[in-house]
């Protein structure tokens, strides 16, 4: 009932291919050689009343006889296969294609497939009358051919294939008279021959129906057979696998398994259907010009975990949701969400990432999430001076790398996102950075802070307070001097020292 998720490949199959791509290129060709050949032995303009006449008899008369001959038996109906002019031109034409395709007989499906729109090109997008390739749309074929004509066609199709079909197995050559005909053959996807395919079938049935009965548990179980047999392809069934996992609790379980679909499935060999056609789809598993759907699935799913960690985190507090890496070090969320940009970095380096505009958009916010947290966490009563600037710097930073890479991403194909929203999310994040100054009370604080210049600029707090018991200190106050500014403190200086000189100057006074 359900297809098996395995690699089923063989000979035979691929000589089937070869042979109905090769038959269908060649009938497509030929039919439209006599259709260019038919437009140019028609007038350019339309004929006019009054020499429309003359025209058709010039045209006529500059017609070679055979030429005229076949004409005329087109209009009567008759066959003419064993004329001269049959034979003569498809000697020519024969020895033109053997010479064209005789190297390389592998490329029949590409030319076939050339002609349209390949399915991993418009997987899950919607297209509007603008945007579709208009080299590759083809509209409704109204014209007609006369069947005599469409006989011819075929049967120059037909004597072209068969000088390959006479050496391959009986099996291959009653494939090929059925497919020429017209008919389709019937036959199940995978012949059951051995106990471990009946095997996969049934777990694979099993793990089918117990997913869309909302039984988790026996579909885990049935998932952890499955992924260790050899001969399943995993590609086919990691959507079942990732939904289970989340379906038990186990998100950060999913997120490692596509981390480790991700990792071991590369995607810088190139995709060749022809050789492994029972495979998943390119946009499936992945190639040096399509990004596989589990990475950008795992992707996705880290930045909203990251995402959900850290507002857990600003309600209740600093590294309360802390989780264990794989070395058994704790992570906060921040950790992992700079560990998330570092790997996206790494992936936008080489195809299929560098020219895919999901993954740039995807990195894009991971910077804005930053940059909404440290903007978030931006205080000017707490910091001043370098550190300050040093915070602005870090949340300007972050909002320059989401507008960069949102522009490279609609530079590299047509995604869509909400333009205005992120540009006010952003303009936000900017103001937080300037509303506590613009009030009133911490516009006087922040000048205090300006004209007070310490030995240290980085010290958030002045470590030496004045302490009212100090008679010392206070008699400066009071004639006006700041021991805050004109005392230099050294970092070496002996607190021993110190209370000599303050009891060498009360003796003094006294």
């Amino acid at each position: 009932m359900f297809e098996v998720p395995i690699t089923y490949n063989c000979r035979r199959l691929n000589v089937e291919r070869r042979v109905r791509y090769q038959y269908i290129n060649i009938l497509s060709r030929k039919y439209h050689a006599k259709r260019r050949s038919k437009r140019r032995r028609q007038a350019n303009s339309l004929p006019t009343p009054e020499n429309s006449a003359v025209e058709n008899d010039q045209s006529e008369s500059q017609l070679p006889s055979r030429e005229q001959i076949k004409e005329k038996k087109m209009k009567l109906g008759e066959d003419y296969s064993d004329s001269e002019a049959e034979t003569s031109s498809e000697g020519e034409d024969t020895t033109k294609d053997d010479n064209e395709f005789a190297n390389d007989m592998n490329k029949f499906e590409k030319l076939f497939y050339r002609k349209y729109e390949k399915p991993e090109h418009s997987f899950e997008v919607w297209y509007d009358g603008n945007s579709v390739n208009t080299k590759k749309k083809h509209e409704l074929k109204k014209t007609h051919i006369h069947y005599t004509r469409l006989n011819r066609v075929e049967r120059i199709a037909k004597k072209r294939v068969e000088k390959n079909v006479v050496h391959m197995p009986l099996v291959n050559k009653r494939y090929f008279d059925i497919k020429s005909e017209g008919y389709e053959v019937l036959e199940p996807l995978v012949d059951i021959d051995s106990y471990l395919l009946k095997h996969i079938e049934i777990l694979t049935q099993i793990l089918f129906s117990s997913v869309s009965q909302g039984n988790w548990d026996i579909a885990y179980r049935t998932f952890s057979l499955l992924i260790r047999i050899p001969e399943v392809d995993i590609r086919n069934i990691w959507g079942l696998g990732t939904r289970i996992l989340m379906e038990r609790g186990q998100t950060t379980r999913s997120l490692e398994f596509l981390k480790w679909m991700s990792t071991v499935y590369s995607s810088k060999q190139n995709f060749v259907q022809s050789h492994c056609h029972r495979k998943a789809p390119v946009f499936r598993s992945g190639s040096r010009t399509h990004t596989p759907k589990y990475a950008l699935t795992w992707l996705w799913n880290c930045l909203i975990k990251v995402t959900e960690l850290i507002s857990i985190e600003e309600e209740k507090g600093v590294n309360t949701n802390e989780e264990e890496n794989d070395n058994g070090s704790k992570q906060s969320a921040m950790d992992k969400l700079t560990e998330l940009i570092d790997k996206i970095s790494e992936m936008v380096l080489v195809p299929p990432y560098l020219d895919d505009p999901e993954i740039w958009f995807i990195y894009s916010m991971c910077h804005m999430v930053h940059a909404d947290y440290l903007s978030g966490k931006f205080n000017c009563q707490r910091l001043s001076g370098s550190r300050r600037d040093i915070a602005r710097n870090q949340v300007t930073q972050h909002i320059h790398y989401v507008k960069t890479y949102l522009q490279n991403c609609s530079q590299k194909g047509n995604f869509e996102y909400p333009k205005q929203f992120i540009q006010s999310r952003l303009e936000e994040f900017e103001k937080r950075m300037y509303e506590d100054e613009s009030k009133p009370e911490n516009m006087k604080l922040q000048k205090s802070y300006d004209n007070t210049s310490y030995s240290n600029e980085d010290d958030e707090e002045n470590p030496f307070q004045i302490d009212e018991s100090n008679s010392f200190l206070g008699n400066l106050v009071e004639e006006g001097i700041d021991p805050v500014i004109k005392t230099h403190w050294e970092p070496t200086m002996n607190m021993d020292a110190l209370k000599f000189n303050y009891n060498s100057t009360d003796d003094s006074s006294e």
